[in-house]
């Protein structure tokens, strides 16, 4: 399921966004996780877009909760 899908409509998970990386199957990594979903890209450029979308989706819905 992509963030664009999900909602946090009746969620409490409201953590921000955050990218890091990481090791899967001993090679490096970058995990973006956003509304506890976690997206993994071993291409850094794939990783910072989809870390930006991320980004405008949780503004997005903080704006709905008028946070």
């Amino acid at each position: 399921m992509c963030f664009r899908e999900a909602s946090l409509e009746g969620s409490d998970d409201m953590t921000p966004p955050k990218i890091e990386k990481v090791f899967r199957d001993n090679q490096p990594t970058y995990c973006v996780s956003v509304c506890g979903m976690e997206f993994y890209h071993r291409q850094d450029w794939q990783a910072a877009w989809h870390f930006e979308q991320a980004c405008i989706f949780y503004r997005d819905q903080l704006e709905k909760r008028g946070g």
